[in-house]
């Protein structure tokens, strides 16, 4: 791959782990919500919103992250010889 879309595949890397981290988080705060019971402001019902938000999110950057890789092979198949 070109040198000057080496920061791209570094922000590929980082949205890849970014997005497994806050899957991962989402996933923990529903069991934390889930199990410590809800507060008369926040009920245990938050858990499932925590969950649907962690997840959209953990879509979202992956997501992102696969467009830019997809992107990226584009510009290096685009620049072979034939």
């Amino acid at each position: 791959m070109a040198s000057k879309y080496k920061i791209l595949k570094i922000v590929v890397k980082i949205m890849e782990v970014m997005a497994w981290i806050v899957g991962g988080l989402g996933v923990l705060s529903f069991f934390i919500i889930l199990i410590g019971g809800g507060q008369p402001g926040s009920p245990r019902s938050m858990s499932l919103v925590a969950l649907l938000v962690g997840t959209l999110y953990f879509a979202i950057l992956y997501t992102f992250s696969g467009i830019v890789k997809l992107l990226l092979e584009i510009a290096e198949n685009t620049r072979k010889p034939q």
